[in-house]
């Protein structure tokens, strides 16, 4: 999942998936790029359910601050790792 804070560029942020009954299912930390974009690395777990689920995201240093949230339909998440190359 890939997500653009509206151009906050290395700053930290959190974004945080909910599902339809409001358990959290995934809670991701990092910064966002030279470009404001913002990766999730960690995968979500087991119990995961295609569905409708809740997308927040929170974002800012000490001069910039921006929230969002949008409802996000997930149909067949991507859910298998790969190894490093060498």
């Amino acid at each position: 999942m890939q997500s653009n804070d509206k151009g906050l560029k290395n700053v930290n942020a959190t974004i945080t998936l909910t599902d339809p009954k409001g358990s959290v299912v995934l809670v991701s930390n990092g910064v966002t790029d030279e470009f404001g974009y913002f990766t999730v690395k960690e995968k979500i777990h087991w119990s995961w359910i295609p569905g409708k689920y809740k997308a927040e995201m929170i974002a800012g240093d000490e001069k910039s601050y921006d929230y969002q949230w949008h409802f996000v339909h997930i149909e067949n998440p991507i859910l298998e790792s790969r190894e490093p190359e060498p």
